[in-house]
């Protein structure tokens, strides 16, 4: 494996050194801790793995296909050893599929919407005490729901009616559902829906077209009960488009919005724009091509980036901008202490894209946020899907860049690509980790470019067991709490012994790593 070279930043405004140096390989010390499984019949590959941090781990499976007018959800709550602490049942009506899921403030919440989209159910899941409570509101409108967040017993639903976007608050004890204003506008796109660290307020970024007619991002912010706090739209340089935003909470009145730019009337993405809120309403705005981004070109080979980056410096230079053939997975802003870190996967697409084709492409991603969709919106299809790397950026609250780093994805698909893997963030540093092959892939992230990819097998049950069969829709990977991963999937396990017949289970594994 040949070993990477990156370099540094230097502050702001950035600076890219000259000089490549080559750094010997560091690797993440990879170990695996227990492994649970259990019996898979074949019928049903739809688990959905929900973390519930240290308290352990939540499965939940849904039987839809049953053939009664109730179908069974079945939950199972693991402890932090992967040990089984209990399992239920509920019942659904059968006209309800499972959309999306939260968990927050030690509770998971389901969210199922019935097949005429204009209702949702909400399944309340305190797995410490296993109370499982059900709520069902009212007639909200045939909404195509793409983003789904609870606060103080609030579930915020956002989508699509009439091709505009909506964003309700949905009371759950008392059964009311309030409208949010300033949302429903025409040429405009939901891009994100994120309850802040205070837990009582939550942001709704939609991309709204300017007096240019072109892209930009409009924040909105609103209490848990729908009240509107404040709003403003990113005031951006003319010839650029705003293609996505996802945003800080407000901390002492100010806020960091970052996302994708594109340049003039292409919607080829650029590069990442930070914006910053201060005190007085006063934004800062700063464009980063990614060729500017010390780590984000790390993917292609030290030979080509240093190529396309000499270009692409050269054209900003003369006030243009370099177009790339990256598309971004949105992920999130994570928050941690001090500083704001910025994630996301990056993928080719080789089918021939048109501007309004482009567009729609943000509105597909958004609805790829949530995890193991079971519903019948959610099968659109594109091809030839070709992910390159995933990629951190690390930012101080003003949104001031501190560093970036990089990792290569070598996954290729058809149809609208699932995530990969998941990120970490533990104090100072990050981690990244995807399952793909019978193998995890794992890099830590420092802004070094020291650092390598490890690639280890999973750790079996029992010693002398092999994988003979791993079924390819269910692997996936779940950031858990600490330094820890879970990878789960379905395996046809061959015990050593002979004698013994091939093991169908459904299985997770911890994975833990060191800096």
């Amino acid at each position: 494996m040949k070993s990477k070279t990156g370099k540094r930043f230097s502050g702001l405004p950035l600076i890219l050194s000259l000089a490549m140096l080559t750094c010997p390989g560091v690797w993440a010390q990879v170990t695996y801790g227990p492994r649970y499984e259990q019996e898979h019949d074949w019928t049903n590959d739809d688990y959905l793995v929900v973390s519930n941090e240290q308290e352990g781990v939540l499965i939940a499976r849904a039987d839809s296909d049953s053939g009664t007018k109730k179908y069974p959800i079945s939950l199972k709550l693991l402890n932090a050893r992967l040990e089984k602490v209990w399992e239920d049942t509920v019942r659904v009506p059968h006209r309800y599929f499972l959309k999306s899921y939260f968990y927050g403030e030690k509770k998971t919440y389901l969210m199922l919407q019935n097949d005429n989209s204009d209702k949702v159910m909400v399944l309340r899941i305190d797995a410490l005490n296993h109370k499982i409570d059900e709520f069902e509101s009212k007639e909200i409108a045939r909404l195509d729901i793409t983003e789904f967040e609870v606060l103080k017993n609030t579930a915020v639903i956002g989508g699509y009616f009439d091709n505009r976007p909506v964003v309700f608050a949905y009371d759950l004890e008392q059964n009311q559902v309030r409208t949010l204003r300033n949302v429903y506008q025409n040429n405009s796109k939901l891009a994100e829906v994120k309850v802040n660290k205070d837990s009582v307020t939550f942001n709704v970024l939609a991309s709204v077209r300017d007096a240019r007619r072109e892209r930009t991002i409009m924040v909105n912010t609103y209490d848990y009960a729908g009240n509107a706090i404040r709003d403003y739209q990113l005031i951006k340089k003319p010839g650029y488009q705003l293609l996505n935003g996802f945003s800080s909470s407000i901390n002492n009145i100010e806020q960091v919005v970052v996302g994708i730019y594109a340049y003039k009337t292409s919607h080829a993405a650029s590069g990442i724009y930070i914006n910053h809120i201060d005190r007085r309403g006063r934004q800062t705005m700063n464009y980063y091509n990614f060729a500017e981004l010390p780590h984000f070109l790390d993917y292609m080979g030290e030979r080509q980036a240093k190529k396309q980056r000499k270009r692409a410096l050269a054209m900003k230079k003369s006030g243009k901008e370099q177009r790339y053939k990256s598309e971004l997975m949105p992920r999130e802003l994570i928050e941690n202490g001090d500083k704001l870190v910025f994630t996301g996967e990056f993928y080719r697409v080789y089918t021939p894209i048109t501007t309004n084709n482009q567009l729609n492409q943000w509105d597909w991603w958004n609805r790829r946020r949530f995890d193991n969709l079971y519903g019948p919106n959610n099968r659109e299809r594109e091809k030839n899907n070709d992910f390159t790397h995933a990629y951190m950026l690390v930012m101080n609250q003003d949104g001031s860049i501190l560093w970036d780093d990089s990792m290569e994805i070598d996954i290729k698909t058809s149809g609208i690509p699932d995530k990969p893997g998941r990120f970490q963030w533990m104090g100072e540093k990050g981690a990244y980790a995807y399952y793909h092959d019978e193998e995890l892939f794992l890099k830590l992230m420092d802004g070094s470019g020291e650092n390598e990819m490890s690639t280890s097998e999973l750790a079996l049950k029992n010693e002398g067991d092999k994988i003979r069969v791993e079924k390819e829709a269910g692997p996936g990977t779940v950031r858990w709490y600490g330094n820890h991963f879970l990878v789960y999937g379905i395996h046809h396990i061959r015990p050593k012994e002979r004698s013994k017949p091939l093991r169908k289970v459904f299985f997770i594994n911890k994975v833990s790593y060191k800096f």
